[in-house]
């Protein structure tokens, strides 16, 4: 596989803390408003994208459906690709998280390191 990003032609979902001003968005719909917004702002097409990678930390309702629910809400009906999801991902180091009381890592038991 031969895969490139142009230059100018990437963005992300913006960065909030846990539980912040972001708490009440769906994570899917939002990063697909972002992207549709982003695409436009660039005059890319969306049915050119056809392949994509989507990840989050935290299920909500729906992410089951994953990237294809995303690239079918950008009009990019083409592309595939895969969800990846990635539970308690705060690093070790970065107990501030794991400290809330709203944080699902708080019930995970401490790992061990070498």
């Amino acid at each position: 596989m031969n895969a490139w990003i142009p230059y100018g032609c990437y963005w992300s979902t913006p960065f909030a803390k846990w539980q912040g001003s972001f708490a009440n968005l769906h994570a899917i719909k939002f990063a697909a408003h972002v992207t549709k917004a982003e695409i436009g702002r660039r005059g890319i097409d969306p049915a050119i994208i056809d392949y994509g990678v989507l990840g989050y930390s935290v299920p909500q309702v729906a992410c089951f459906y994953g990237l294809p629910w995303l690239t079918g809400m950008i009009g990019a009906h083409r592309a595939g690709g895969p969800s990846i999801n990635q539970a308690c991902a705060w690093p070790d180091s970065d107990n501030r998280a794991s400290n809330s009381p709203t944080c699902p890592r708080r019930r995970c038991p401490p790992r061990n390191r070498p």
